[in-house]
């Protein structure tokens, strides 16, 4: 049986999704040069990603064809949890270099979602899609000029 394959249309570009507002994001970590917000600003985008994962997306993927699918968001979720307790536990121990690792670790990851839910996404994206990905990629690049004015 042959399947068809699924043409994606909407999704978030490289350039306006992800590139372009991580430029911009990246000057405004060097003229706030405010850790303290980043961090909590990063931390808070995670947790709402967390809550988001578990309470809307987990209960749609539980009511298709594979109810294992729950689960695994509902992991994803606790995932991002975990991201943000990594961002606000290393926050309180900067400059030192454990520290500038987790955030480094933590920032990579959330990178990751813009990515993943970007440009390289294998369905149509919705239109909350449209703009998160543009805003976590903006707040990644804030977080990343931050840590790299602190670190030097």
């Amino acid at each position: 049986m042959a399947s068809a394959k699924l043409v994606v249309k909407k999704k978030p570009a490289w350039l306006g999704g992800v590139i372009l507002p991580t430029l911009i994001g990246i000057p405004l970590g060097y003229l706030l040069q405010n850790t303290a917000a980043c961090w909590y600003a990063l931390a808070g985008w995670q947790i709402m990603f967390a809550i988001a994962m578990v309470k809307e997306v987990a209960a749609q993927y539980g009511a298709g064809s594979i109810p294992q699918a729950r689960r695994v968001a509902e992991l994803y979720g606790l995932n991002w949890f975990g991201m943000a307790a990594v961002t606000l536990t290393a926050m309180n121990d900067l400059p030192g270099a454990l520290a500038v690792k987790m955030l480094a670790f933590s920032m990579i990851c959330t990178y990751g979602f813009s990515i993943a839910a970007g440009p390289t996404r294998l369905t149509n994206a919705n239109k909350n899609e449209m703009w998160l990905v543009p805003t976590n990629s903006f707040i990644v690049g804030w977080a990343a000029a931050t840590l790299f004015f602190v670190t030097i």
